[in-house]
């Protein structure tokens, strides 16, 4: 992907911005390719117009109920926008857009950045965690948890994880299912999950976790 970048100033009758090659064409380049013909494939994706003084958005500080649980910061319906996220302290990158789901274990403040043009803007939001209502299932209990059956076909049951968080990721790490367990005996669905091997983690809220693998049947 090339990021493409610009400005102009509007006249104030405009209703429409067409993206496309407007050169003449004499002046286009075709490449051959090997089998013969001519013809090109550009995909053009997360256009977003701005004002030229916009500035970072995080939206406004949330709390959620259990550790793990899903918050969404930004501003809803900007998921276009040239805007990058980080946790505070870092300077890795966890997720881009104008607004993101994140799924803290911990309060946390999360800051995005919005880049115009090459002018950054930067904008803070904190995500707490309602530790007030986390009781004694919250911490986990290994020797009281069970998964059955597995292999696994259509749900998944999962006794003594209450207050826990399950999350169920292929074997290249890519997360596929994230839900809290609020009851002593959850059933979790699994369909629609291509058949395999799986890795499930049970974490509670204060960060221990309990990891095994899962074969899901046909």
């Amino acid at each position: 992907w090339v990021k493409i970048q610009g400005s102009f100033i509007a006249r104030g009758h405009e209703k429409f911005i067409t993206i496309g090659v407007f050169a003449d064409t004499g002046n286009v380049i075709h490449i051959s390719p090997s089998g013969g013909g001519y013809y090109g494939l550009y995909v053009v994706d997360d256009v977003s117009v701005l004002p030229a003084d916009a500035r970072a958005d995080a939206g406004r500080d949330t709390t959620i109920r259990h550790p793990g649980d899903t918050a969404r910061i930004g501003v809803p319906g900007s998921d276009g926008i040239p805007a990058y996220w980080y946790q505070l302290g870092s300077s890795t990158a966890i997720d881009s857009g104008g607004s993101i789901k994140v799924h803290p274990m911990v309060t946390t403040s999360y800051v995005v950045r919005l880049d115009l043009c090459g002018a950054s803007t930067f904008d803070t939001v904190k995500v707490s965690v309602d530790t007030s209502r986390m009781d004694v299932h919250t911490i986990l209990n290994t020797e009281k948890l069970a998964l059955y059956p597995n292999p696994a076909r259509e749900v998944l049951t999962i006794s003594g994880g209450h207050g826990c968080t399950f999350t169920l990721c292929n074997l290249m790490g890519q997360e596929v299912i994230r839900t809290p367990l609020t009851r002593p005996l959850q059933d979790v669905p699994l369909l629609g999950i291509p058949p395999g091997v799986y890795l499930v983690y049970i974490t509670d809220g204060v960060g221990n976790r309990h990891v095994q693998l899962l074969m899901v049947n046909e």
